[in-house]
């Protein structure tokens, strides 16, 4: 091989080493671009899975508080709070396992007297959560609940 021949092709190969490195660094910007379009539509994804079972909740508690609703102070309670309690109740369906006559939703009662007693006693306090510390292995099982309420002041308090 003689010198013009290695000049040129050297100039091709400088000139496919441009090319390739153009090439490469359009296929990073398109990756970097689907991998962002990837993850958006995770976030989307998982944002409608969580709209949905919010939905679900709402449609499965519909028809919950029928049975308490003629508890006194019943009125006290706003939407929300109901929502947070329908969220925060067991749901278990303890019917079909008991041979006792066991409403649908067991601790409503007690937990909407409850919450309902001491709203009267905290006038201004909203009650935003419920969660279970415990319960008594029977059947249905007794809970321990602690009571979740905002303070006008904003405080949050665990009762």
């Amino acid at each position: 091989m003689d010198c013009n021949e290695a000049k040129t092709k050297l100039e091709q190969l400088l000139i496919d080493l441009k090319v390739a490195k153009q090439n490469k660094a359009q296929r990073h910007k398109d990756y970097k671009e689907a991998f962002r379009n990837y993850t958006l539509s995770e976030k989307e994804v998982e944002r409608l899975e969580k709209e949905i079972k919010h939905l679900k909740q709402t449609i499965e508690t519909e028809n919950m508080f029928d049975s308490v609703n003629n508890v006194e102070g019943f009125n006290l309670l706003s939407n929300e709070e109901l929502f947070a309690i329908s969220i925060g109740i067991d749901k278990t369906d303890y019917r079909e396992s008991s041979s006792l006559t066991i409403p649908r939703f067991h601790e409503l009662q007690r937990v909407v007297e409850e919450i309902i007693k001491i709203k009267k006693q905290y006038t201004g306090w909203v009650f935003t959560g419920l969660k279970c510390c415990g319960q008594y292995d029977t059947l249905p099982p007794q809970r321990f609940l602690t009571y979740h309420f905002t303070t006008p002041e904003g405080f949050d308090v665990s009762v």
